[in-house]
């Protein structure tokens, strides 16, 4: 029974995590949302290479900005004041991820273009804050892995052995010899 039971949570992680990176990798290739589109559909679109984007909504940036500078949590007008939790787990997560601050130039990210939508910053902040936005990455990575562990480690006692689920499948009664 034990021995069946990690067969069929192997193969469950095996099919979650192949999912994820097809999840993950289809976030990639989307199209971006269009430009005259950007403002009314509160997103911006970062370009990572001539096919590869992701989108992120336009607080995604206050967010980032908050994991640079928790302090800023103080702010009389801070909305993730009630809530600083995900702002204080990201900003130890991005402290050892401080060597890939040039991964954007590394593997050859283009710099936004200069628009009028796009906040000011967003240049320089993509160039010096990719830390964050692979700390904030993992940690939604790490949520969603917990949340799988956590849904097999909760259904795992109304999970049939494989034997019985096979006899049952096939119509007939399995019957353990001795």
């Amino acid at each position: 029974m034990a021995f069946e039971m990690r067969a069929y949570q192997f193969a469950a992680w095996i099919i979650f995590l192949f999912l994820l990176a097809v999840a993950a990798g289809a976030q990639l290739i989307g199209p971006p949302v269009p430009g005259d589109r950007e403002v009314r559909n509160c997103v911006r679109n970062v370009r990572i290479s001539e096919r590869l984007g992701v989108s992120l909504s336009c607080d995604s940036w206050y967010f980032m900005w908050l994991t640079i500078s928790p302090r800023d949590l103080y702010e009389t007008k801070s909305a993730r004041q009630s809530r600083p939790g995900v702002v204080f787990i990201t900003y130890l997560l991005a402290k050892p991820l401080r060597p890939f601050v040039n991964l954007p130039r590394w593997i050859g990210i283009p710099e936004p273009p200069d628009r009028k939508n796009h906040p000011g910053h967003l240049r320089v902040f993509w160039a010096n804050e990719a830390p964050v936005y692979l700390a904030y990455t993992g940690f939604n990575f790490a949520i969603l892995i917990a949340g799988f562990w956590l849904l097999l480690r909760t259904t795992e006692p109304f999970v049939p052995s494989l034997p019985a689920l096979a006899s049952a499948l096939s119509g007939r009664c399995w019957r353990q010899t001795t």
